[in-house]
């Protein structure tokens, strides 16, 4: 299990009656019950739209820098037509995911080394951005970067803490 595994998972949740609910945006927005054929169509999709963008997104800061955002204005319309064209036969619920809902699938898929490893990679991300604060002459960027990874290491703290959980329980 791996990163783009989690990140899959994290839209996807087991209810009780053994059906799954679908939430493509997340803590945004209501949820679609969707048949076991039509998730395993959703997840394939969803993982080759996290690895492509993930890859884009990081070619394009190399090669770009701050211009990479002029991506997100093509990837995100992609996504949501896709997802919508999936759907449409699916039935829509009121459910609301919650917050923790989707940290908890995204740590029993990742498993606790990748959650671990995303825990040290944020830990170091934050403090990188913690010393160019104080090299650096771009402290507007400085403080975007800490604030940034510095969210992104409490969430990380949460995702190991469910992958723990999730692992005793297995």
């Amino acid at each position: 299990m791996g990163y783009f595994d989690g990140l899959t998972s994290a839209g996807f949740k087991k209810r009780e009656d053994g059906k799954t609910i679908f939430y493509p945006y997340g803590i945004f927005g209501c949820g679609y019950i969707v048949s076991q054929e039509n998730e395993s169509k959703i997840k394939k999709f969803l993982m080759k739209y996290y690895t492509i963008s993930f890859v884009a997104i990081i070619v394009s800061f190399v090669l770009l820098g701050p211009l990479a955002f002029v991506l997100f204005p093509i990837l995100l319309p992609l996504y949501a037509v896709t997802i919508r064209q999936l759907l449409l036969n699916e039935e829509k619920t009121q459910e609301k995911m919650k917050y923790g809902d989707g940290l908890k699938s995204a740590a029993a898929s990742m498993g606790i080394r990748t959650s671990i490893l995303l825990l040290i990679g944020a830990i170091i991300m934050t403090s990188a951005s913690i010393f160019t604060f104080f090299i650096s002459n771009n402290r507007l960027m400085s403080i975007f970067g800490t604030v940034f990874f510095g969210l992104a290491l409490l969430q990380t703290i949460f995702l190991v803490k469910y992958s723990i959980k999730s692992k005793k329980r297995v």
